[in-house]
């Protein structure tokens, strides 16, 4: 008689299987969205035949993506078809649309994940190994992709930096310095809460370029490496999900360059998420491994965080746990 599972070992087969196969839905958001099958159904390309006429595939093949789209949220199988409100986040002109995202992780991000033995073998990054140039050098050299990438950060940024003005309290007056800007998210979020401050965001040339376009005369936009260029004198310096992206010695060298420019009495201010020193606690787990493969960075409990800030002279002066973002501000100041 075949020893056959038990109905225990069924279900775990079956919710292992959906783990492994998770890149099905990936993917198929991919397809949709390079085929920018969103825009078209909002634009009123919204029945089989007119999307068969559009896309130029055989109608059989249209209905692969329509089953898709329906399983995955993204459309109502209404006559005509309609976008969900998750499916109008595809689509290239909404606010907050995860287009850019779409491209950031299921194009060169998923390629590089197929290195991940040899990452967690060697501690160091594989997207080198897979495109030939560290990640952030790779991108300044592919405008397209960078672009992706920074609007993703963007709306990323908008969705969780929401909440940060009230733990940022900013005098009138002070000069406000965020190091690795992107598109300048975060100081748009404060320069509306404290108008009197003044405000410079820095990063390489082509986020720069990109903020610079998205236009605010009350921001000050400047192309500088945060690891070979001075950085401009500040009260106050804001690091938004940058330590992470870093091992320690090259976050315990921003922290430093930081620390050189900052006026007499000025502060840091780390914005991180923290994994919990328990091992049985989940978040972070599978980005800690995304930070190792793509950039070399790591994600931190919040004393391996103290022990950085403490290598790089720094001493807490304040922290406060934002609950909806899981993200923790640390303000630091010079120790004495």
């Amino acid at each position: 008689m075949y020893n056959l599972p038990t109905s225990e070992a069924r279900n775990l087969v079956r919710e292992l299987s959906g783990q492994l196969t998770s890149y099905w839905t990936t993917q198929s958001i991919f397809v949709c969205v390079d085929l920018r099958l969103p825009d078209l159904i909002a634009s009123g390309v919204n029945t089989l035949d007119k999307l068969e006429q559009t896309i130029d595939i055989p109608v059989s093949r249209v209905k692969i993506l329509i089953r898709a789209m329906k399983s995955l949220g993204m459309i109502s199988l209404s006559d005509p078809i309609q976008l969900t409100a998750k499916g109008q986040l595809l689509t290239s002109d909404h606010p907050w649309s995860m287009l850019p995202a779409t491209y950031v992780w299921c194009l060169e991000h998923y390629q590089t994940w197929s290195q991940i033995t040899s990452a967690v073998l060697s501690g160091k990054e594989q997207f080198s190994t897979v495109y030939g140039l560290p990640f952030f050098t790779w991108l300044q050299q592919n405008p397209e992709m960078a672009e992706y990438y920074y609007r993703a950060m963007h709306i990323y940024a908008l969705t969780d930096y929401i909440e940060f003005p009230e733990f940022i309290p900013i005098t009138e007056g002070e000069r406000v310095v965020d190091v690795g800007c992107g598109l300048g998210s975060l100081l748009r979020i404060i320069q509306d809460h404290y108008p009197k401050a003044e405000y410079i965001g820095i990063d390489l040339s082509l986020p720069i370029q990109l903020a610079r376009r998205e236009g605010n005369e009350k921001i000050t936009f400047s192309e500088v490496d945060f690891f070979d260029d001075d950085l401009p004198k500040a009260d106050v310096f804001l690091l938004s999900r940058i330590i992470h992206d870093w091992n320690d010695s090259k976050a315990t060298e921003i922290l430093v360059n930081c620390m050189k420019r900052l006026k007499t009495g000025g502060r840091i201010i780390v914005m991180e998420r923290c994994l919990n020193p328990d091992l049985n606690e989940d978040w972070g787990a599978l980005l800690d491994l995304n930070m190792l493969i793509i950039t070399g960075g790591i994600e931190r409990t919040r004393r391996e965080y103290m022990n950085l800030f403490h290598s790089a002279g720094l001493q807490l002066k304040g922290e406060n746990y934002i609950d909806e973002s899981k993200i923790t501000v640390f303000t630091l100041e010079r120790e004495p």
